[in-house]
């Protein structure tokens, strides 16, 4: 299951990446310990990249924090293990 160090893991490697391109790229990892309010302002800025657990993805897709109207691309770390864990019906 992804869970908060892997999502972090995946944040620093984006950051150390990213470092090396022309344009900034704005990265946010709502897996952090933070409030709904904070969480809804850092989404309201138009992230490039949202990196998220399945539940914490879920939660800012029903209250309408995150959309995916302009979604581009969609990865899912070990989407075998993520669909086995009843996420199928929610993506």
């Amino acid at each position: 299951m992804p869970t908060r160090e892997l999502a972090e893991q995946v944040h620093k490697a984006l950051e150390t990446f990213s470092a090396f391109c022309a344009k900034d790229i704005r990265a946010i990892n709502l897996t952090q310990k933070v409030s709904d309010a904070v969480q809804r302002s850092l989404l309201a800025d138009s992230p490039d990249v949202v990196i998220a657990t399945p539940a914490r993805a879920s939660v800012n897709l029903n209250t309408s924090a995150l959309s995916l109207e302009h979604l581009a691309h969609l990865v899912i770390d070990e989407s075998d293990l993520v669909l086995s864990y009843g996420y199928d019906e929610d993506l």
